[in-house]
């Protein structure tokens, strides 16, 4: 018989090289082949399937490939996948740590507000940092609404003491109705938004349909033409909708958040989310240059490659 077709020779000489670890130059001494046969040899038992060799790629190197890919297909400048967490208390360290590099180099940050940025500005470190930073909301509070994930001024509070800065405060409700502002709200208003224009950071999350009800929603129950079950998600005050655009509130309310049109011209637009059914909304805000950094989980991120027609 062929020693090429011997199935017993060429699984003895397979085990002697990948199990036992023996050189090929020992296999040849020790079954009197020559070198060059038991090298052919150990091909034939590759050819054969005798011998499988898998290559896993390491954690870490998975995660720089998914990151890549939703980098390229999403048209981001940096992803950031954080390992899962069953209380996402890894993500809320590594998002404080990573967003620690980015506004120390940076003068005038915008936060927003969900139980996300909440949690991320709990986690921050102390930076001995220079006090010429400045922190701005993005949106007003909800006056009527004491969840402390909505208390915008506090989280924003929260951020500046940390980086040993200032902080600018907006008292005034995220939405009302005009008839409801005198000419000095409206002035002060109006001299807010400035400070949206020339902003160097924003820092935002991403609210689903069922998150944005029960934080926000519920407490605007009459705007006019919100259909609620059309509802998306939400970015600070502007909701997506489920025909791919963004509401637009009726001109007899004033919305007191960042437009999104000005929120895309920032400089790093970080948003800060997590959640299979938040995918939709994570595209359609990223290919919209609603945010342009993306920190996520390990679990939402092969969501959204999943989502990818590659």
């Amino acid at each position: 018989m062929n020693i090429f077709d011997d199935v017993s020779l060429l699984y003895k000489v397979a085990k002697y090289y990948y199990i036992e670890d023996y050189s090929q130059g020992d296999i040849a001494k020790l079954l009197n082949i020559s070198r060059p046969q038991i090298s052919r040899i150990l091909k034939r038992a590759r050819e054969l399937e005798i011998v499988k060799i898998e290559i896993s790629m390491p954690n870490n190197l998975k995660d720089d490939d998914t990151e890549e890919k939703i980098k390229q297909h999403l048209g981001l400048k940096d992803v950031l996948i954080v390992d899962d967490s069953n209380d996402n208390k890894l993500l809320y360290v590594k998002s404080s740590e990573y967003l620690s590099s980015i506004i120390e180099k940076n003068k005038k940050i915008g936060i927003g507000w969900n139980e996300t940025l909440y949690n991320i500005s709990i986690e921050l470190k102390y930076n001995d940092s220079d006090k010429e930073k400045i922190f701005y909301p993005l949106v007003g509070n909800l006056c009527n609404n004491n969840n402390p994930y909505l208390q915008i001024n506090n989280i924003v509070d929260r951020f500046a003491e940390k980086f040993n800065s200032r902080a600018y405060f907006n008292n005034y409700p995220a939405i009302t109705e005009k008839k409801y502002l005198n000419n000095n709200d409206m002035e002060k208003l109006e001299e807010f938004k400035k400070f949206w224009n020339d902003l160097d950071v924003a820092v935002i999350g991403l609210s689903s349909r069922h998150e944005s009800y029960n934080s926000y929603i519920k407490d605007i129950p009459k705007v006019d033409k919100l259909n609620i079950d059309n509802i998306e998600g939400m970015v600070l005050g502007s909701f997506f909708m489920n025909d791919g655009k963004t509401f637009k509130y009726p001109d007899k309310y004033y919305i007191n958040c960042i437009m999104l049109s000005e929120l895309k011209k920032i400089k790093n637009i970080v948003c800060v989310v997590t959640g299979n059914q938040k995918i939709d909304i994570i595209k359609f805000a990223a290919i919209n240059k609603y945010f342009n950094i993306l920190i996520t989980d390990k679990t939402t991120a092969d969501y959204i490659v999943s989502s990818f027609k590659i």
